[in-house]
């Protein structure tokens, strides 16, 4: 099986594939250090070794936290009914996971001396983009609103991608990402409260999960 996947890795593009559904390294090194933990048999040395690269992988990406957390609870289930030790370990293993969820934070925190920057509203608002929600909204609600970002209704960027990455977008021109926080946050709450925005929004998240998966 190495030498399959060595092979696989070298000579065909399943490497690239494969990273378009998990493009941090460090989520495949975090679940299997999970695993290790949760399963293997190691002495004191490689269970320290483990949990170190578990909190390795927690610490590099946010969003591995989450991801793992998931992970330990589905596997509840399975572990809790096959002795204490199982049980003891996954214990362990979700303690880990809750205490990296705090180290990026605290990462940022320590380099930089300012909080992580928290870009969801952001990254929500690239997706308002591309379902087509956010002009329909900014048509419906400015300028009554009051909202800044009603200057570019009419010009809002294409797509999520230039929203998110080009100097010129909205976002950069509102005074970037941390000082956008509570406008956006109102306009994201707004299109998810708003009947037939909503449903507008999950299936249109739905049809791109499937194009993710499937339009490789």
């Amino acid at each position: 099986l190495p030498v399959l996947l060595l092979g696989l890795e070298l000579f065909t593009g399943i490497g690239w594939y494969a990273g378009q559904l998990m493009p941090d390294i460090f989520t495949g090194i975090g679940i299997a250090s999970l695993l290790q933990l949760l399963l293997g048999r190691h002495g004191p040395v490689g269970r320290w070794t483990w949990a170190l690269i578990l909190l390795l992988s927690l610490a590099l990406h946010a969003g591995n936290a989450p991801i793992l957390l998931l992970l330990c609870l589905g596997l509840a289930p399975f572990a809790i009914p096959h002795g204490r030790v199982l049980r003891m370990r996954l214990i362990g293993v979700l303690s880990l996971v809750l205490v990296g969820w705090w180290l990026p934070p605290l990462a940022a925190s320590w380099s930089t001396g300012a909080p992580s920057s928290r870009p969801a509203h952001v990254f929500l608002m690239g997706r308002l983009i591309d379902s087509g929600v956010l002009p329909e909204l900014l048509q419906e609600r400015c300028p009554g609103s009051g909202w800044e970002l009603c200057a570019w209704k009419d010009s809002l960027p294409n797509n999520s991608q230039d929203f998110l990455w080009n100097p010129e977008s909205p976002v950069y021109a509102m005074g970037g990402w941390a000082a956008t926080r509570q406008e956006y946050g109102l306009i994201v709450k707004e299109a998810l409260t708003t009947p037939g925005l909503t449903q507008r929004f999950i299936s249109n998240t739905l049809a791109g999960t499937v194009r993710q998966l499937t339009d490789l």
